[in-house]
């Protein structure tokens, strides 16, 4: 499996709904980053300037982990 950006992620989606596994790469988008109160998890936006993607995900996040630097996140 190789990383893909939001764009492709988007692409690859509409042409097989049913694959929803990937890697995403690419800039967590400034301003984004939500941490809701009542749930474990944290929101935040990958963009590649083109197209955005919104991530949901539960756990703790690194200390490198910031807004306009690059990640690679594997989920569906």
């Amino acid at each position: 499996m190789f990383y893909v950006t939001p764009t492709e992620a988007l692409k690859n989606y509409a042409n097989n709904p049913t694959k929803v596994r990937f890697r995403l790469g690419d800039l967590v988008l400034e301003g984004n980053m939500v941490y809701p109160v009542s749930l474990p998890e944290v929101e935040f936006v990958i963009t590649n300037l083109i197209s955005d993607i919104m991530v949901w995900y539960e756990g703790s996040l690194l200390d490198f982990f910031k807004e306009w630097h690059s990640v690679m996140w594997k989920g569906s």
